[in-house]
This record gives C-alpha cells, sequence and structure tokens, in this order.
C-alpha cells in the first residue's frame, strides 16, 4: 500500500502531468478531468477529443487503427509512469488505461 495522499496540491499537479503528456502524445489536452484516489489507486476520469486520423481509418481500416491506438496508449502509459516517478516521486506498479470513442472518455488508472 502506497504512502501516497490525494490533496488539492498535488492534484494540481497530477493534472498538469497528465494534461502535458496528453498534449505531447495526442497533439491536444484534456477538455474535462476529475483525479480520485481509492486505496491504492489513483484514477483519472478525463474526456478528451478523437484523434482525427485514427477517426478518419475506423470505416475502412479498423484493426489497423485498433493496433495504433493500442500503441499510442502504450507510449501515453510509459510517459506518465516516468513523468509520475521524476516529477513527484511516485512509483507506479501499473499504469491502466482505457478509452471509449463513443463517449469520449478516457479512464487511466495508476496502481501505487
Amino acid at each position: 500500500m502506497s504512502s501516497f495522499t490525494l490533496n488539492a496540491t498535488n492534484k494540481k499537479q497530477l493534472f498538469s502531468i497528465y494534461n502535458t503528456i496528453n498534449k505531447s502524445v495526442y497533439g491536444f489536452g484534456t477538455n474535462e478531468a476529475k483525479i480520485l484516489q481509492a486505496d491504492n489507486l489513483l484514477i483519472f476520469h478525463v474526456q478528451h477529443n478523437r484523434i482525427p486520423c485514427l477517426q478518419a481509418l475506423e470505416d475502412d481500416y479498423a484493426l489497423l487503427k485498433e493496433n495504433v491506438d493500442a500503441a499510442i496508449m502504450a507510449v501515453f502509459k510509459q510517459r506518465l509512469r516516468k513523468a509520475l516517478k521524476d516529477e513527484m516521486g511516485i512509483e507506479a506498479k501499473a499504469v491502466l488505461r482505457d478509452y471509449a470513442p463513443d463517449t469520449l472518455i478516457a479512464v487511466t488508472t495508476v496502481v501505487l
């Protein structure tokens, strides 16, 4: 179990880290974000825009779109894990992420 406790100050820092990485990977920031802590989990519940090029691939190249999307999410998770360690000293055991394109909601869970 981690000794990390979410407060207003580190919530702002976590949002800043998340948003910076999102901009570097996806080209834009988030529309809306909530950060919660439950036991040893940090949960980012975020509203995102779609990447236009992935949306363009969706109908005719669904498998390619899924593979590219999975690769981009892997990069995001690696960068988030590194930034949490480098900028806040948070050691993540795992970073899990999923995105629902129909609702534009992404959930990223950091296991501490």
